[in-house]
């Protein structure tokens, strides 16, 4: 969703090039679609912050601008947001700051692993356009203020949260348009070694691409597949224990029935205790131990069991019947 609207506000932008014919309704649709996926991912501010403030230097009338189109679309923005949350939770939250709470004050994101401050810059980036990034496609990223934007806000990212190729995704999509944008490489190709690069490419990238997409660690999802087969059968009846690292597989999303599911939670810890464990890493710890805990005499099994296959020999899953 966050990918979605960040390519609709983009089509809208007003470039340096275009502000000064840009549509005040343009401007408007722009800064709403922006702000509605800031209000989806409160981390897409980071990208839209620069590319706002771009806006208002090179608008003619700063002061039209801020109190006409920024204030009244960002104060609307977070009406809305907090009306919606008021009629959920039943209290006013302020969602967005929440999130900064916990991730950027607290920091408690890093709980899920962290990487080093330059990962994004070193790694991140690279390893995604290693294919598609030459010396012209970056001078025409700068030119229209896109990779600029990508690498700082990205950069300020990394300095402090849980970095992770996925927070690349909504930012990709607009870019690799800028980047294959007419006279580039391909340009300066003969036609039959313009032949000879794309199905190069196409064979070299399209049956990896076929593999990791088709193929490749597809248990995960398969067994929900199976376990919505099986509930079609057996109904409420059935019961589901995955004894898996935490969000392993999907959950209700691809099993659409109302069953009972549990998996091995992993909850940040929000006191900060020094030696603190979640139920995935007790689990992992000593299996045979948190089954006897879970699993008395008086409490029924599960009837049906998701686990890897290495955790299939551990004794503990024979011994107490499951």
């Amino acid at each position: 969703m966050e990918t979605v609207l960040t390519t609709a506000a983009l089509y809208y932008y007003p470039w340096p090039q275009e502000a000064s014919t840009t549509r005040s309704r343009f401007v408007v649709m722009y800064l709403s679609l922006a702000a509605l996926s800031c209000v989806v991912r409160p981390t897409a501010a980071i990208m839209w912050i620069p590319l706002c403030m771009l806006h208002l230097v090179n608008s003619g009338s700063k002061l039209h601008t801020v109190t006409l189109h920024f204030i009244p679309v960002g104060l609307g923005a977070l009406t809305w947001s907090a009306v919606i949350d008021r009629i959920f939770y039943g209290k006013w939250v302020l969602v967005q700051y929440n999130f900064l709470e916990f991730n950027v004050l607290s920091n408690m994101g890093s709980f899920y692993g962290s990487h080093p401050w330059h990962w994004y810059i070193s790694q991140g980036f690279p390893r995604l356009h290693v294919y598609d990034f030459t010396a012209k496609k970056i001078k025409i990223c700068l030119k229209y203020k896109m990779y600029l934007t990508q690498v700082t806000g990205k950069q300020i990212i990394c300095l402090e949260w849980h970095s992770m190729y996925r927070s690349n995704v909504p930012w990709e999509f607009p870019l690799l348009l800028w980047c294959f944008l007419p006279g580039l490489w391909l340009h300066w190709l003969t036609p039959w070694l313009r032949v000879t690069t794309v199905v190069f490419l196409l064979v070299t990238n399209l049956p990896l691409a076929l593999y990791t997409s088709l193929v490749h660690q597809r248990g995960t999802v398969d067994v929900m597949s199976f376990l919505s087969q099986e509930a079609d059968r057996h109904g409420q009846d059935m019961s589901v224990l995955f004894l898996m690292p935490c969000h392993s597989t999907p959950f209700y999303s691809h099993v659409h029935h109302n069953i009972s599911m549990r998996f091995l939670e992993c909850p940040p810890d929000l006191e900060r205790r020094p030696d603190y464990m979640d139920e995935a890493d007790i689990f992992y710890q000593d299996p045979s131990a948190w089954l006897k805990n879970y699993y008395g005499p008086d409490v029924p099994l599960p009837t049906h069991l998701v686990m890897f296959n290495t955790l299939y020999l551990v004794r503990g899953i024979y011994y107490y019947g499951l």
